[in-house]
């Protein structure tokens, strides 16, 4: 072990040494990969008291981890704060992410990162954060229909069913484009062998290859949203069944809990990218704003 800070900090904050075992410190994100990462709230972890025996009291144990604390605070002062769009909204210009802004007179805009550099790099307009939910909510709209105006009960359980059900689908999709990339891989191996033309097999395997990757990266990003579907889950079980109850608490904290990415085209015209996969088009096009 290397006796630098980083070493030394790994062995005061072991549990094991309680003989307590914190299990899924890491974790694989990338299936096709197997690259493991560090589990920062990415998957469920479980913390097994009295594992085995240990060889410092759990008070002692404690006491450091509040010393350690109190340093961490001392030194790094307050954390940079994250709001439900950071790292979520893409301009289609230039491929960076919007970074928020908050006004004198109390009004917040997100500006494209490059844009805000210099606009002979990106000529993206800044776009005001009430718009923002604007057309988010209109997307909204349009992914659900006639369900959003329509019986208010039965959609809230529709909407808490793909909320409880996200985790699910999301492994099953996951699976199953496991199974089909097998599958070509297995089939264009045996054309190999067999001396055949591999040529529409390849194209196949690229192309799915591709969606993968895509999906991957959405996932990676579904993966850290499991505070906003648990918290919309909790504002719709409390929630009468009524459309307009509903209506009232489509905010852009509560709306996040579907959303992947939007992906911006001008501030009148977004794409918003579900957790499901699917897309919908928001706003609408405006000339002057081509960019």
């Amino acid at each position: 072990m290397d006796w630098d800070g980083s070493g030394v900090r790994g062995l005061l904050t072991n549990e094991r040494y309680t003989g307590d075992v914190l299990s899924r410190k890491t974790c694989t994100l990338d299936f096709r990969s197997h690259k493991s990462v560090v589990n920062d709230g990415h998957k469920p972890q479980y913390y097994i008291e009295n594992h085995h025996e240990g060889i410092i009291s759990k008070e002692d144990f404690q006491r450091v981890q509040d010393i350690l604390s109190q340093s961490v605070s001392t030194a790094k002062g307050i954390r940079k704060k994250t709001y439900p769009l950071s790292k979520r909204l893409k301009c289609t210009n230039c491929g960076a992410n919007f970074h928020r802004q908050e006004n004198p007179n109390g009004k917040v805009d997100w500006i494209c990162s490059t844009s805000k550099k210099s606009k002979k790099l990106c000529k993206m307009e800044s776009i005001n954060e009430e718009q923002i939910e604007k057309l988010l909510k209109e997307g909204f709209y349009k992914r659900y229909g006639d369900n959003i105006t329509t019986d208010g009960n039965r959609f809230k359980k529709q909407l808490m069913k793909e909320l409880m059900n996200a985790e699910a689908a999301r492994d099953r999709e996951q699976n199953l484009l496991r199974v089909k990339l097998e599958k070509i891989l297995i089939e264009e191996n045996k054309a190999v062998i067999d001396g055949l033309e591999t040529g529409p097999i390849k194209e196949k395997r690229i192309a799915l290859e591709k969606q993968i990757a895509e999906r991957a990266t959405d996932w990676e990003l579904f993966d850290r949203d499991e505070a906003f579907r648990r918290k919309a889950l909790g504002k719709l079980k409390d929630l009468q069944g009524s459309v307009q109850s509903i209506n009232r608490i489509l905010d852009i904290s509560f709306m996040r809990a579907w959303v992947i990415r939007i992906k911006i085209e001008s501030p009148y015209l977004f794409t918003v990218k579900w957790i499901d996969g699917s897309k919908t088009v928001a706003g609408q096009f405006r000339r002057r704003y081509m960019l």
